[in-house]
């Protein structure tokens, strides 16, 4: 992980305002829509279509859209880790990647 590599050499993650901005705000409002998680982004791809999101806080975000304690989330890398943002399926997609 990226942020560990980072961590251990004192080096500054840097994060997109872009991605920055829409995160701390569910993060101040809606905490527990925000789940991190064990396994790295990468795993999430796999039989999955990364898709972009056009509508709401989180519009122009990528990720994954996963089914997680029966739930549709977005999944998206942050920093190196893997992040579930629940309560997505309001929300409208397009396919960000063709295979």
């Amino acid at each position: 992980m990226r942020l560990g590599a980072i961590y251990l050499s004192s080096i500054s993650a840097t994060i997109a305002d872009s991605l920055m901005r829409p995160f701390m705000k569910i993060m101040s409002e809606e905490p527990e829509r925000v789940t991190f998680l064990r396994d790295p982004f990468v795993k999430f791809a796999k039989d999955h279509v990364k898709l972009r999101v056009l509508t709401g806080v989180l519009r122009g975000q990528e990720g994954y859209v996963v089914r997680i304690l029966r739930d549709r989330q977005l999944v998206m890398e942050f920093g190196g880790y893997a992040v579930a943002i629940s309560n997505v399926h309001r929300e409208d997609f397009e396919i960000a990647e063709q295979d």
